[in-house]
């Protein structure tokens, strides 16, 4: 692609949100060679995320709110994301399952599938048991190619969202909402013991 001063008016939000699931090199150069030619747009370039199924999943809990979290996030990430399917699964323990997820992105018409898994490291879970569970719901639908991507991880987004939990328990004299759900304050004195 030539670099022209055209390349100033990239959406890189958007160009940022449709590269996340890494589509192929071909699908890209030619957004992009459509984006300095002038020719695309952003239902265009939407469509391109039309037909990618992305399934969040985390552990699963025996809580249920803990379960219902996760459908929050997948209604926050459709949201933001722009993507038209979007399914949570959990590992193990509750429902729906990778299995389960899997045959709903199908059903809405995913022609691929890509699998964030919603961990903070990259443990036996995330690395191991999850693609494991993927490839074994990927054999029922063999034209489907799938992916799973690396889990939350190592991010400077990720110390943010820390730095603003802690923020907003100092500003609340560590009696936010969270706290207060769970007992009150949560302030020990003293030394601790190891």
């Amino acid at each position: 692609i030539p670099a022209t001063n055209d390349m100033v008016n990239v959406d890189f939000q958007h160009f940022s949100a449709l590269c996340m699931p890494r589509l192929s090199y071909p699908v890209v150069l030619q957004y992009l060679r459509e984006l300095v030619a002038g020719e695309s747009d952003m239902t265009k370039s939407k469509a391109l995320l039309r037909d990618i199924g992305i399934i969040l999943v985390d552990h699963g809990s025996r809580l249920a709110s803990a379960n219902a979290m996760l459908d929050e996030v997948v209604a926050l990430f459709r949201k933001v994301s722009g993507y038209r399917i979007v399914e949570p699964a959990h590992m193990e323990i509750a429902a729906p399952s990778i299995a389960d997820a899997f045959a709903a992105c199908v059903r809405q018409g995913a022609t691929r599938v890509v699998v964030h898994p919603y961990f903070l490291s990259p443990g036996r879970h995330s690395t191991t048991d999850i693609p494991r569970l993927v490839a074994h719901a990927a054999r029922q639908y063999q034209q489907i190619p799938f992916h799973v991507t690396q889990p939350l991880g190592l991010d400077e987004k990720i110390a943010q969202v820390i730095m603003d939990r802690i923020a907003s328990c100092d500003r609340n004299n560590n009696s936010c909402d969270y706290c207060r759900t769970r007992g009150g304050q949560q302030q020990h004195v003293g030394t601790a013991h190891g």
